[in-house]
């Protein structure tokens, strides 16, 4: 409860007093560690979150839990160590039809300048869903940074006709009103 309620210390604490009272090789150990690494990137542990994680990717079952490996990834982009981030990323099992993998996995691409594996993986999280702004956005990006301008806008200009409310969020309406 407290971690729904955004109460990350209370949840810490709590989620460190249960894993206190569980067998190691119990199923529910593994799902407090990998709360509890979540509550640590909430609370900038990333240290604390990367020992949780590998903890989990550790054990034999688990060594490509989907979850355990996107909080590594976010740990290690906190501690500045992006490129070690991607290549957790990069090879995971049916990574295709995982949204949320594939967003991660292309930002840390777009963040690393490898604008062709950030395109990609845009062009596959449109696949799953072609109304996602958020990869319209990046993958926007991404052209823009090959110096792609027609392909850039042709994304931006998608967003736009997806939400044309994105140009007042952005503070734009002014420029395009005229």
């Amino acid at each position: 409860v407290h971690h729904a309620m955004g109460n990350t210390k209370r949840a810490y604490l709590t989620y460190n007093h249960i894993l206190q009272s569980l067998h190691p090789n119990s199923p529910q150990h593994e799902q407090v560690l990998h709360l509890l690494a979540a509550v640590c990137l909430r609370l900038r542990r990333a240290r604390e979150a990367l020992h949780y994680s590998n903890s989990i990717l550790s054990r034999p079952h688990f060594t490509h839990h989907i979850c355990a490996r996107v909080n590594k990834a976010v740990a290690l982009v906190l501690l500045e160590k992006k490129r070690a981030a991607l290549q957790v990323l990069q090879h995971l099992d049916a990574v295709d039809n995982h949204y949320f993998i594939l967003f991660n996995r292309a930002t840390l691409y777009a963040l690393q300048r490898e604008s062709a594996h950030c395109q990609e993986d845009c062009s596959k999280g449109l696949e799953l869903d072609s109304t996602s702004i958020a990869f319209l956005l990046l993958r926007g990006y991404s052209f823009a940074m090959q110096n792609r301008q027609r392909e850039a806008l042709k994304d931006f200009a998608r967003v736009l006709d997806l939400d044309a409310s994105f140009i007042s969020t952005l503070g734009l309406s002014a420029q395009f009103s005229s």
